[in-house]
């Protein structure tokens, strides 16, 4: 972690200069001294909201992980395939929304 905030530190010195940097690190040491401050730092957010008590059945579990992978494999556009989902299917060809790919996939599963 601290070779990346060298790098960071090293990457903001080189694109302006002393005097916005000083504003920069000024309004960091703002937002991170407001208890109240509308921008939610990592790691205070993950001290502030408990996820929630888990999966109460193991078909939960499985229905929001087949939920995921559906949405991942065959509706999601990759950067790395060129906005395109990995899977495709011709059966979605005609939805203009993503409500009607779920629904479409949702029938063809049923």
């Amino acid at each position: 972690m601290h070779d990346n905030v060298v790098k960071f530190v090293i990457w903001i010195c080189k694109r302006f200069d002393r005097k916005k940097v000083q504003a920069i690190s000024d309004k960091l040491l703002e937002i991170l001294n407001d208890p109240n401050s509308e921008i939610q730092l990592k790691d205070t957010f993950k001290q502030h909201h408990r996820p929630s008590a888990g999966f109460n059945t193991l078909d939960g579990a499985i229905t929001l992980t087949t939920l995921f992978v559906t949405h991942y494999n065959f509706l999601r556009p990759h950067m790395e395939l060129k906005y395109k989902v990995p899977v495709h299917l011709h059966e979605l060809d005609g939805c203009n929304t993503i409500q009607e790919e779920w629904l479409k996939i949702l029938s063809l599963a049923a």
